[in-house]
């Protein structure tokens, strides 16, 4: 084995981290919403100390972030001798199943139906705006004014309810949600995938392993950061779209291990 070559990824893997620190609790959350996705699937918690130890995190802060996660609802764990395993709870691997449908996307599907919605007045009174301004099927592009897709809630006779043509939207729209701070985000993390797809094939599993982690855990992040609405107003030539792009190609390329897997 190229002991220099394995240093190497190993010095890329810290200066990743050192550049975008990572809570451990998140770190966590990213690998068992990558590796544990079935119900039933665990991971032992060697892996996951090998996989927490490989950015730097000390085994005492692991055992802090697990219990946090246990008291929280998040995972459940057992032993068998002296081993421990952890899996998902029934209501994780629910939210885990469809933040996954957006994460692991390699494009966005267009959509047909799109509509404005008009308040007489602020938009806290309407419970059903605030829950779609959430889950990212809308967003606000001027006082009281909202651009949604899909199928058009059941709001109060108050509001002015209107179809739209996806063609009829202007492009001063897209540049208002497409914010400079979701940009910026954006941004950062194509400095990580510069990183990543510089390097080269892994040395070991666990390192190809965690450069994946790595990969995944960003994009989650960022991509989860930004509306959906923003990605499908973007289109294909902003910088979000070239991010899902590559970061999809880079899951793809460093493959996701088996559960079972031992480092």
């Amino acid at each position: 084995m190229d002991a220099a070559r394995e240093n190497s990824v190993d010095t890329v893997i810290h200066s990743l981290v050192d550049g975008e620190p990572i809570k451990v609790w998140s770190w966590l959350t990213t690998i068992f919403g990558d590796m544990a996705q079935q119900e039933g699937d665990e991971l032992s918690g060697s892996v996951l100390g090998a996989l927490t130890e490989s950015i730097g995190i000390r085994p005492q802060a692991m055992r802090v972030a697990l219990h946090r996660l246990r008291k929280d609802g998040w995972i459940v764990a057992r032993k068998e001798g002296r081993n421990s395993f952890y899996r998902l709870t029934e209501s994780a691997l629910v939210e885990t199943h469809a933040a996954s449908a957006r994460i692991y996307a390699a494009q966005v599907n267009s959509v047909d139906d799109w509509y404005l919605l008009v308040t007489a007045g602020p938009s806290t009174d309407l419970a059903i705006i605030q829950t779609q301004l959430r889950d990212g099927s809308l967003v606000k592009i001027a006082d009281s004014t909202f651009l949604g897709f899909g199928s058009r809630p059941d709001v109060d006779e108050a509001v002015i309810n209107l179809d739209i043509r996806f063609e009829d939207i202007p492009d001063w729209v897209v540049q208002k949600v497409a914010t400079v701070e979701i940009t910026d985000a954006y941004v950062r993390l194509e400095t990580l995938l510069n990183a990543i797809e510089t390097q080269g094939d892994p040395i070991t599993v666990l390192q190809r392993t965690t450069l994946r982690l790595l990969t995944l855990h960003h994009w989650r992040r960022t991509v989860l950061r930004c509306p959906a609405i923003v990605e499908m107003l973007a289109g294909e030539g902003w910088i979000g779209a070239t991010c899902r792009q590559r970061s999809i190609q880079l899951l793809d390329t460093l493959h996701r291990p088996d559960v079972s897997i031992d480092f």
